[in-house]
Order: C-alpha cells, then structure tokens, then sequence
C-alpha cells in the first residue's frame, strides 16, 4: 500500500511538472502573434516598386529590418517619398519566421528581421534636412 501512494505520488508530480512546462509556441509572421503596435514611430524607408517589396529600419537602430506585410497596398503611398527618406509608420510588428527559427536554434545574431503591418506612413518633418 505504501508502494502505491509513493507511486502515485510520483507520477503526479511528474504529471504537473510536464504540463506545467507547456509554453505555447509563438506564430511567426504577418498572420502571427502581434509583438507590439507602435504610432508614428520614425524610420527610413526603403522600397522598391516594380518588384512589389519594402521594408525600413529604425533611426535609432539600424540593426533590424522590418518587411512590410501589405507593400502592394501602401506603394502608392510610398512613392511619394525617396528611398532612404524619413518617415512616420503606424504599424503592428510581428516576428519574422525565419528570424524566429534562427533564434530558437541558439543562432544569437545581431540583425534582427521582423514583419511589420502598416497602416500609415506619413512625412517626419521634425529632424529633416
């Protein structure tokens, strides 16, 4: 009798140490779990047109890359400002999937690459030239 309780016992700290343990797994990408929402926040765009793509940095850090999800839907927004302008973004940020599978590798690099879902961009006139 005594054999079962400790049994038991054991098997139901191990039980709860294993559940417990259980993180959910972060999503990767524009459809993922939203990391921040940020409003006008300054950056330096970069795009290109006639493939489709753009993406911008962070003044103060520029180290990490954010792609937008919907280049298609602000380009004609976009093409109002040079590459490598000053801007104002409305966004939400998520990671970038093949960033986040880097990371989760122990792969600690000093680039960082995330997604981000624009909803405006509009001219910085503080600080410009």
């Amino acid at each position: 009798m005594k054999y079962l309780y400790k049994s038991i016992f054991i098997i139901i700290i191990l039980a709860s140490t294993m559940l417990g343990s259980c993180k959910k797994q972060v999503k990767c990408g524009c459809d993922g779990d939203k990391i921040n929402s940020v409003a006008e926040m300054p950056v330096i765009i970069y795009y290109d047109a006639e493939a489709g793509s753009a993406s911008f940095v962070l003044e103060t850090n520029p180290m990490a890359t954010y792609y937008f999800c919907n280049p298609g839907e602000m380009m004609p927004e976009l093409i109002n400002y040079e590459i490598g302008t000053k801007i104002l973004v409305d966004c939400d940020i998520y990671y970038e999937c093949n960033y986040m599978m880097q990371a989760s590798n122990s792969y600690v690099s000093y680039y960082q690459t995330y997604m981000a879902d624009v909803s405006k961009v509009q001219s910085s006139l503080y600080g410009n030239d």
